[in-house]
């Protein structure tokens, strides 16, 4: 029998489209022919990529910028630059300004001849349509509300009329849809007005990676100071932090706070010279995927800090969260659309607040001065993380979606 074929596409390195992976190999495992288009533009992190993989997976670059100071690549480069210029000065928007090199992307795609194609973020949009007029069955994952994405003074660059109509079409057009939460699901079918309503996968994580945990101490210090946790890609602004740190001054109970990501020096000297002397602040570098719930189950508590602007954030429920489900700690987030879809099912285990540095303050201090009321937070988020957002639940809708499609 031969095994039907996937691709998924997507425009960047894996490390960093963690939903791109985890699909991924679901379908290698369940015995398809899975091939995956990333972008690949540095060396190490390309194998930090090919790592993360099924090992029967083919991974190719979608748009190769490795040779990163060659006459093809900074034309790619200008191309994308030249016309999201084009978008912040004169209004003109075009697909260029969705990501890198669309014509040469599409030709690769189409040799596929793939039995499904699956998109993922900005550009993919575009190829998705490109593919689906063609005649592919087409799916596509919103793991954002892309026309609703991003802060204002990000936002200039981005086409944003192109974007809603591309989410329209998909929305209708597509095999089929699917995206991050109830209330993100709810929001898009209510916004453009469809009946047809995108299925729900959450970004969960797998409990059965509980048995990864290696039960050391390498960020905490003092065993004795609880501690309070932060995470991402990248320590900057913007990212609920402000909030945080603003609410240090009024905070009683001395703790220790730990931030994980790539920060600047002026960023961090910022933060640290914000931090009361009765906290003691602790950076560290990013980890590996499989490392990470080691680390992050040494905490108590989980900071998710998200605003409701722009509308992509209110809806969506970060990786962040099911991260700190997955690894047992309390959670303590901003009132967000879909931050309650997360406290409705797991109340205990997560306490939401209002953005305001003082009530942030005190709700710190009575968690952290509640060592019953933390311990049954943590035992929550962790039996939340196995059984109502464990990603063998997601594996399956995954599956059933597509097997749907293949009549299996």
């Amino acid at each position: 029998m031969v095994k039907k074929s996937i691709c998924i596409f997507t425009q960047s390195p894996l490390t960093k489209a963690p939903r791109v992976v985890k699909e991924a190999n679901v379908y290698a495992e369940a015995g398809f022919s899975v091939t995956v288009y990333g972008l690949w533009y540095d060396k190490a992190l390309l194998e930090n990529d090919r790592a993360l993989l099924h090992s029967e997976i083919i991974y190719k670059a979608g748009i190769n910028l490795l040779d990163y100071n060659s006459f093809r690549s900074k034309i790619i480069r200008l191309k994308r630059k030249t016309a999201r210029e084009l978008v912040k000065y004169l209004n003109i928007e075009t697909i260029n300004a969705l990501g890198y090199n669309y014509k040469y992307y599409l030709k690769q795609l189409e040799q596929e001849q793939s039995c499904i194609y699956i998109g993922h973020e900005e550009m993919s949009m575009a190829l998705s349509k490109a593919l689906l007029e063609k005649g592919f069955k087409v799916a596509f994952d919103f793991e954002d509300w892309h026309s609703k994405d991003l802060l204002p003074e990000d936002r200039v660059y981005r086409p944003i009329k192109l974007l809603e109509r591309l989410e329209a079409y998909l929305l209708e057009k597509a095999t089929y849809c699917y995206t991050t939460s109830e209330a993100m699901s709810k929001a898009m079918v209510s916004y453009y007005n469809t009946s047809r309503r995108p299925k729900v996968v959450y970004n969960s994580f797998l409990a059965s990676d509980r048995e990864l945990i290696d039960g050391l101490n390498k960020d905490i210090i003092d065993q004795n100071l609880p501690s309070v946790f932060w995470f991402s890609q990248v320590i900057s602004e913007g990212r609920g932090l402000e909030l945080l740190f603003d609410a240090l001054s009024y905070c009683k109970v001395s703790f220790q706070l730990h931030l994980r990501g790539e920060v600047s020096r002026d960023f961090k000297a910022k933060l640290i010279s914000k931090t009361p002397k009765e906290i003691e602040l602790y950076f560290h570098d990013l980890v590996l995927p499989n490392q990470l719930i080691s680390r992050i189950a040494e905490h108590d508590i989980g900071i998710a800090f998200e605003s409701t602007e722009p509308k992509s954030r209110n809806y969506t429920i970060t990786n962040k969260v099911f991260h700190y489900l997955q690894s047992g700690i309390a959670i303590l987030a901003t009132e967000t659309a879909g931050q309650k879809e997360i406290e409705a099912k797991a109340p205990e285990a997560i306490l939401l607040i209002e953005r305001d540095s003082k009530e942030i303050a005190k709700a710190l201090d009575r968690l952290l001065s509640d060592a019953n009321r933390l311990e049954l937070m943590k035992t929550s988020s962790r039996e939340a993380g196995k059984h109502n957002f464990a990603f063998e639940s997601s594996k399956e809708q995954l599956l059933h979606m597509l097997n749907e499609e293949f009549d299996i």
